[in-house]
């Protein structure tokens, strides 16, 4: 064992260690997602796979899905998915080729698995989002930030909240002098539209 990490180039190692850890942390998600506590901060039941609404109107349905693909995107499934990938095919492709070409090959694969875990997050929203889900179901109910929610409405969050036995991902905004982080506990205090609820400190 130990010789074959002192055989290992300095870029393996981190690769190798990379790679371990943002496998953990996924296996974890997934654990948690099969136990049910899939609100935990790591998107909801399947990460971003959930169901809030996201749009206002009809007309506005091809560039909310597309704001909602860039935050799948960038939502921690994604990143997650990019860092392992990435790690793990380059650590494979430094044995087989020059250092670049396993790190271009491995930014490629990486960037190729977090755009797949985005889109298929979207898809299936999209998909859950049928009109069936009624928000107003979620007053006086707890729920977990998901993206921070600005203090005072000077911007928009989301929260992971369950409505009807179902896990949905909602806009949220705050009346709350302080921003609120993800991760913190709220409760849904009322409801602005369909897509976009007030929350206030649990």
């Amino acid at each position: 064992m130990e010789f074959w990490w002192n055989n290992m180039l300095t870029l393996q190692k981190v690769l190798f260690i990379v790679a371990c850890a943002t496998t953990l942390i996924m296996v974890i998600q997934i654990i948690l997602m099969l136990v049910g506590a899939g609100s935990n901060g790591f998107e909801a039941a399947d990460g971003d796979l959930v169901g809030g609404a996201d749009f206002d109107g009809g007309s506005d349905i091809a560039q909310s899905d597309l704001g909602a693909f860039g935050m799948k995107l960038l939502g921690i499934r994604s990143i997650m998915a990019f860092l392992c990938i990435f790690s793990w095919v380059g650590y494979t492709c430094v044995y087989l080729m020059d250092w670049w070409w396993a790190l271009l090959i491995g930014v490629g694969a990486g960037v190729a698995a977090s755009l797949l875990v985005a889109l298929l997050m979207t898809l299936v929203e999209r998909t859950q989002t049928d009109g069936t889900t009624n928000i107003r179901r979620a007053i006086g109910c707890s729920a977990e930030v998901y993206l921070r929610i600005p203090a005072e409405r000077s911007g928009t969050g989301k929260i992971n909240v369950i409505v009807q036995e179902k896990m949905v991902e909602v806009n949220a905004v705050t009346d709350e002098n302080e921003d609120i982080p993800t991760g913190a506990a709220v409760v849904v205090d009322s409801v602005v539209s369909d897509g976009l609820v007030v929350v206030k400190k649990q």
